[in-house]
């Protein structure tokens, strides 16, 4: 039985060239994979911080139908944070992710008691890429609507 040489004498495997093309290759598909990556988390945590706002908010409209006490709602746009208050008793302070910030916020305090909150309001974030999400909310019907901004 007689065995043949596959391979040519004359090609003896990659050249550094290609194996340097390949390489490159690889890296740029890995590094365009890795940033888009980053970009869709950063959207999911900004989906999940307006989501975790709005359930904030019917938690204490239920809170205070149940209890029949007034909530108060205050944002801090500097620290990136909302503290909601039990006629200063129960203080609850809820703080966004890192890469979160507060755009615009009511300046005033919202109470919120049984009858619901007292005025519209509506709270804006947004990422460190700059998509942007708003939660509002109406009075008396205390309707949470939450509206991306790409």
């Amino acid at each position: 039985m007689v065995f043949k040489n596959i391979f040519p004498v004359t090609e003896k495997g990659f050249t550094l060239i290609e194996l340097i093309v390949v390489i490159t290759i690889a890296g740029i598909i890995f590094l365009t994979a890795a940033i888009s990556l980053d970009y869709t988390l950063a959207k999911i945590t900004l989906a999940n911080d307006a989501y975790a706002l709005a359930q904030n908010l019917r938690q204490t409209k239920e809170l205070a139908s149940a209890q029949e006490k007034a909530f108060t709602l205050y944002f801090f746009q500097e620290n990136n944070s909302y503290l909601i208050s039990e006629n200063y008793k129960a203080n609850k302070l809820y703080v966004l992710s890192p890469r979160l910030k507060f755009i615009a916020v009511p300046l005033d305090p919202v109470t919120i008691d049984y009858k619901g909150s007292s005025r519209a309001f509506s709270v804006e974030m947004a990422n460190s890429y700059g998509v942007k999400v708003r939660v509002y909310t109406t009075p008396r019907t205390d309707r949470i609507w939450i509206t991306p901004f790409y």
